[in-house]
C-alpha cells in the first residue's frame, strides 16, 4: 500500500476526505447539509432553534434532482440520458477528480489553450469543494 515514505499524508487526506464529504454541503461548505432524519426528528425535539436556520434550504437540490428524474419532466425538457441512470447535478461519473492531484498548477494548460486561440474561462472557489483553489493560483 505505501511505497513511499511521504505518500502516508495522501492517503490520511483521501480517508479524511472520503469520510467528512457526507457531512459538508459541496457547493458552499458554509452551510448545513441535508440529513432530512436527523433535521426532522431535530424539529420535533426542539422545534424553536430550528426556526432561524430556516432561510436556507438546505435540500434543495435533493429536490431538484427528484425533480429533474421525473420521467414526464424529461420527455418536456427533451432531455435523453443516454448511458446515464439518472440525472445529478455534476455527477461523480463526469466530473471525477482525482482528489490527489487538486494542487497540481493548471498554468501550463491554460497557456497553452490561450496559445491555440481557445477561450478560457478560470474559476475557482474558497468556499466549496467542487472546484480546486489551489491549482488554479
Amino acid at each position: 500500500m505505501f511505497t513511499r515514505v511521504c505518500n502516508y499524508s495522501r492517503y490520511v487526506m483521501s480517508q479524511v476526505n472520503r469520510e467528512t464529504r457526507k457531512f459538508m454541503h459541496k457547493y458552499d461548505v458554509t452551510l448545513d447539509v441535508c440529513i432530512s432524519l436527523v433535521l426532522s426528528q431535530s424539529k420535533v425535539i426542539c422545534p424553536q432553534s430550528q426556526e432561524e436556520n430556516e432561510s436556507i434550504d438546505v435540500c434543495k437540490d435533493d429536490k431538484v434532482t427528484n425533480y429533474l428524474n421525473w420521467r414526464d419532466v424529461q420527455e418536456k425538457l427533451h432531455a435523453k440520458l443516454v448511458g446515464v441512470r439518472k440525472w445529478d447535478v455534476c455527477s461523480n461519473n463526469i466530473l471525477d477528480y482525482d482528489m490527489l492531484n487538486l494542487e497540481v498548477p493548471t498554468l501550463l494548460v491554460v497557456g497553452s489553450l490561450i496559445k491555440f486561440g481557445v477561450k478560457v474561462l478560470i474559476y475557482n472557489g474558497n468556499q466549496d469543494f467542487v472546484i480546486p483553489l489551489t491549482g488554479s493560483r
